[in-house]
């Protein structure tokens, strides 16, 4: 049965501080039928008593039943969060609208595509009142399907301090689909940069981008097995994994041209380790008298990001008249609940 704690505004200090309140974001494009089920999954969660929680969904133009299936949940549970439809059809830009609109400490995105474990919001609390340093969690990620394509998966199992360690683009530990943040970390690194994310010029990277920017600013991240979701992403092995590592890779490429840009030394380091790997692949192939498909391919998809980051528009902000909410704000801007 759902517990009543949706997030309201304390009253004073002292109500603020025996609260925690988490906002659920999630950015979604014509997957009104996933959508249902990863809505029941939070329904189904367990809380704590003291706790307090709300969804944000923000439509990137969908032409499903997306919007029925939001005011259907919005009815028949009032008061639990809002939806936020808006012209653009893409990922970062979404969560950046649906940020603006929560109300949380906490920031928890997940997927239209993913369905959350019981314990998921009671774990996420517990994690984050256990270590007041911790700035951003990420979580282990299943297979819905087990039969699906073993890709946008992290399985591992012990949890550890991933911040401790140089960050490596290649090989993020935590996605997208199981990550969350406090609030006042994202006010301090700022919004997810537009030009990455599915729907973007680039297509990828947005997670990247992200999780470089808190840790770059030395922040404390961590790596939570016990905060589990289910991904049911639907790809296929083999015809849906080369498609997806292609968008990888053009993530990458973006990702390694803004930093470069920067002039940031660690990026750089990645970036030359990367591109000497392939140059060396490559040769071996040619003194073999083989040509080494699978590298190229890669570094082309590397150089149509970069490209498409440098034409990207930094923001892809919408008009006013393009972006609606339903319910309709109630209350004026100001802190939502502490724990």
């Amino acid at each position: 049965m759902e517990q009543n704690n949706h997030i309201t505004h304390a009253s004073n200090a002292s109500s603020s501080r025996q609260h925690c309140s988490v906002s659920v974001v999630v950015s979604t494009r014509n997957r009104g039928s996933k959508l249902r089920y990863l809505l029941r999954s939070l329904l189904e969660c367990e809380t704590a008593p003291d706790s307090q929680w709300e969804i944000i969904v923000a439509d990137n133009n969908s032409t499903d039943e997306t919007a029925q299936v939001m005011h259907e949940f919005l009815a028949q549970h009032p008061g639990r969060g809002r939806y936020v439809y808006q012209s653009t059809p893409a990922k970062a830009t979404g969560l950046n609208l649906a940020i603006r609109h929560a109300r949380g400490d906490i920031i928890a995105l997940t997927d239209d595509d993913a369905r959350v474990d019981r314990t998921w919001l009671l774990e996420l609390v517990r994690a984050y009142r256990a270590d007041p340093e911790i700035a951003g969690i990420g979580g282990r990620v299943e297979l819905f399907d087990p039969a699906a394509a073993p890709v946008a998966i992290r399985r591992s199992r012990e949890p550890r301090v991933i911040s401790d360690r140089p960050f490596d683009p290649r090989s993020i530990p935590v996605i997208g689909c199981n990550l969350s943040f406090r609030r006042a970390v994202l006010d301090a690194v700022g919004a997810y940069d537009e030009r990455f994310g599915p729907g973007s010029a680039i297509g990828s990277g947005d997670d990247v981008d992200m999780l470089y920017r808190v840790q770059r600013a030395g922040y404390k991240l961590t790596y939570a097995p016990q905060l589990l979701v289910y991904h049911d992403h639907g790809r296929r092995i083999g015809e849906d994994e080369r498609p997806t590592v292609r968008r990888y890779m053009r993530g990458r490429g973006g990702f390694y041209l803004k930093y470069l840009r920067l002039g940031d030394r660690h990026i750089m380091r990645c970036a030359y380790r990367e591109l000497r790997g392939a140059a060396v692949s490559l040769l071996s192939g040619c003194l073999q008298g083989k040509l080494d498909r699978s590298t190229l391919r890669e570094l082309s998809a590397m150089t149509s990001g970069a490209i498409a980051y440098v034409r990207a528009p930094k923001r892809q902000q919408n008009e006013p008249a393009l972006v609606r909410v339903m319910p309709p704000p109630d209350e004026p801007k100001g802190n939502p609940a502490r724990s």
